[in-house]
């Protein structure tokens, strides 16, 4: 009878030292989702929305009980679900072969510069109605068909102090607007979207 009960334990401890920890389970559905991702693979852009895609959809498989191996107690701890996050990451290259060569490929791709993303970049001409935002300032233009286009201020560019100092210099008139287009994550959409991006302005004649 003892025999047996040791047999029994031992096979339940086998059983046990095999069993996939959630933190694998997700590893393994973010892989499966990279695979059908290959355009992920593009750019650092594209990757970083396919990983935000696949880890969102592994994480609401079973939130509760990756959180709780994890020792995560709040899902808003940033610094908590950043590390999260990144140990996926470490993960994937151990452990998905699909996406270490994948990350392989586009690091090489980018260091002799054949991945490198090339910039949007256009020129808009219309009425400046307004410069609005709290915490990023946000230009209204207003075109010859009456339709606003946003152009959004993020940094400096060649120029800018005149905009800074006189902003009401170019409210209200025809301006030219050298935009760049970029991808920016929108927390309340949960992905990104693309906007354009202040690069430099002048008052026109047009």
């Amino acid at each position: 009878m003892k025999s047996i009960l040791t047999l029994l334990l031992a096979t339940a401890s086998i059983s046990f030292s095999f069993a996939q920890s959630a933190f694998d389970k997700m590893v393994d559905e973010v892989c499966t989702c990279m695979d059908s991702k290959p355009e992920a693979y593009q750019d650092q852009s594209s990757l970083q929305m396919a990983m935000m895609e696949c880890g969102q959809r592994a994480i609401m498989s079973n939130p509760m009980e990756i959180m709780q191996e994890r020792g995560i107690t709040d899902p808003n701890d940033m610094k908590a679900m950043t590390k999260l996050g990144q140990d996926m990451g470490i993960a994937l290259i151990d452990k998905c072969p699909s996406y270490s060569a994948g990350v392989q490929k586009m690091s090489m791709d980018m260091a002799t510069g054949g991945g490198t993303p090339k910039a949007m970049t256009q020129s808009i001409t219309g009425r400046l109605a307004n410069i609005s935002g709290d915490h990023v300032a946000v230009l209204s233009i207003v075109g010859t068909n009456g339709i606003a286009e946003e152009v959004y201020w993020l940094e400096s560019f060649d120029g800018d102090s005149d905009l800074l100092g006189n902003s009401d210099k170019y409210i209200g008139q025809n301006v030219k607007i050298d935009t760049e287009t970029i991808k920016l994550y929108d927390p309340k959409l949960s992905a990104y979207r693309e906007v354009k991006t202040l690069r430099g302005i002048a008052l026109s004649q047009k």
